[in-house]
């Protein structure tokens, strides 16, 4: 009994490692994707930046910082189709990683209860022998106390 109580403890402290790392994994997957949306961000910024750059250039009369910002809207716009490409793939090692760790954490919970219940019952079997062998003491006195008057009682 006691060698399947270390065992399933064992196992337990083997599900709980593997909870973790899936949690970290989670973890690292979930920043991957905020910094992807970070980029995003960054990009719609620039792509803002350089329009109103345009905008102004135009306003002035200036081709060339008006070409300028041109390229930069068309640079930063196609940068961030490349980084939304990025993200949807990001998001969806984020969303496997998290699926993981749930399952991981379901499995490490339901050991948990498995080797909970295991000690349980170890220790409601080690009190059932203790108290049996405490009956077993009593009943062997009890009987020890009556073959003995049993014996003065012939003798008399």
């Amino acid at each position: 009994m006691r060698e399947r109580l270390k065992s399933l403890r064992h196992l337990l402290e083997v599900y709980e490692a593997i909870e973790t790392m899936r949690s970290i994994e989670s973890q690292r997957a979930l920043t991957d994707v905020r910094e992807a949306e970070q980029a995003i961000c960054r990009q719609r910024t620039i792509l803002q930046g350089a329009s109103r750059l345009g905008h102004q250039a135009l306003q002035d009369g200036d081709r060339l910082s008006s070409s300028f910002a041109a390229a930069q809207q068309d640079a930063a716009v196609w940068r961030e189709a490349r980084i939304a490409d990025v993200l949807s793939e990001r998001e969806e090692r984020s969303a496997l990683a998290q699926h993981e760790y749930l399952d991981s954490r379901q499995r490490s919970e339901k050991m948990k209860l498995l080797a909970d219940g295991a000690a349980a019952n170890a220790k409601e079997f080690e009190e059932k022998c203790l108290q049996a062998a405490a009956d077993d003491r009593y009943l062997s006195r009890k009987r020890w106390k009556q073959i003995g008057r049993r014996d003065e009682e012939s003798r008399r």
